[in-house]
C-alpha cells in the first residue's frame, strides 16, 4: 500500500558518477596546448574543487527543486584562485527578492560547511551574484 522507503545508495552512487565525469572533463577544458604529444596533467585548485563538488551536488539534488525556484551555481576564476562566486539566478515574476537573499545565505552556508570539512574556510573568500532571468 505504502511505496518502499527509498534507499540514499543510488543518490550517492549518481553522485559519485556525476563527480567522475568531471573530473575527467575538467582537466580536458581546461587543459593548454603547449604544441606538443600531451603536457602536464591539470590539477584543479582548492576552490575549483569545491565548485566542482558543490556544483555536482547542485545538479543531483535539480530533481527536486521546484519549478520556479533559485538556480544555484558555484563559480571560479583562474585570477583569483581564493575566491568562489555563488550566481544565483532566478524569474522575478515568480520569487520575491527575499527569498532569493535567503537561498543566497544558504548557499554561502553550503560552501562555507565544505570549505571547513576540508580546512580551507581560513582564506576562502566568497562573493554573491544575484541574476534576473
Amino acid at each position: 500500500m505504502f511505496p518502499a522507503k527509498r534507499s540514499n545508495r543510488p543518490l550517492a552512487r549518481s553522485t559519485m558518477i556525476a563527480a567522475t565525469l568531471l573530473m575527467l572533463l575538467v582537466p580536458a577544458a581546461h587543459g593548454q596546448d603547449d604544441g606538443g604529444s600531451g603536457g602536464d596533467p591539470y590539477l584543479p585548485s582548492k576552490a575549483e574543487w569545491l565548485c566542482m563538488t558543490l556544483n555536482v551536488k547542485q545538479a543531483v539534488h535539480a530533481a527536486y527543486r521546484s519549478l520556479g525556484d533559485v538556480a544555484v551555481r558555484f563559480t571560479c576564476d583562474d585570477a583569483r584562485p581564493d575566491t568562489v562566486e555563488i550566481v544565483l539566478t532566478y524569474p522575478p515574476t515568480l520569487v520575491r527578492r527575499q527569498a532569493v537573499e535567503r537561498r543566497a545565505e544558504k548557499a554561502k552556508d553550503f560552501l562555507m560547511e565544505a570549505a571547513r570539512r576540508r580546512g580551507w574556510d581560513s582564506w576562502l573568500k566568497v562573493e554573491v551574484r544575484v541574476v534576473e532571468d
